[in-house]
């Protein structure tokens, strides 16, 4: 017989995140000196940096603003105590706007049919019209952006929403 085969164990640490909220403080102070207004985008919990975190601490070094991608991100921004102003931008036409209002958060509108549904409801909604501005990605198209705006106007004089400047 051979010599006994001994198991080795190797300890294998997985992978590790440690989050600088000094550096995103000092990114967003750097962005703040030469922009008029930033928003800080923290989609996907801050890009798996924390949610609540990355926006207090970009908030505290001069953004304006809180941007997230659905409703639900905004009402855990919400959650974690941002009274800053908060735009959602991708959300399907039928978005849960009496949230939406009743938790301060702005919504993005992509085209006449989204604003159909959101100005529907108690509000007045602060929207934001989105052009899609080539990347495919969401937003009205060249060719119904008047359609859009004119809606949106429309909208806005019957009370149904305010359109952001």
């Amino acid at each position: 017989m051979g010599a006994p085969v001994t198991a080795l164990r190797q300890v294998v640490s997985g992978p590790e995140l440690q989050v600088d909220l000094a550096a995103v403080a000092e990114n967003t102070r750097r962005f703040t000196r030469v922009a008029r207004s930033v928003m800080a985008v923290v989609k996907a919990d801050g890009f798996g940096h924390g949610l609540g975190d990355v926006a207090r601490t970009a908030l505290a070094a001069g953004a304006s603003w809180i941007g997230v991608t659905s409703l639900e991100e905004a009402l855990a921004v919400r959650a974690c105590g941002v009274e800053a102003p908060v735009l959602s931008w991708l959300h399907p036409v039928d978005v849960d706007v009496a949230s939406a209002v009743r938790h301060r958060v702005d919504l993005s509108v992509p085209s006449v049919e989204h604003l159909a549904a959101i100005s529907g409801a108690d509000g007045p909604v602060r929207v934001h019209l989105q052009l899609d501005t080539g990347m495919a990605r969401d937003g009205a198209a060249p060719e119904t952006w008047l359609a859009l705006m004119s809606a949106a106007r429309r909208a806005e004089l019957a009370g149904r929403v305010r359109v952001a400047a």
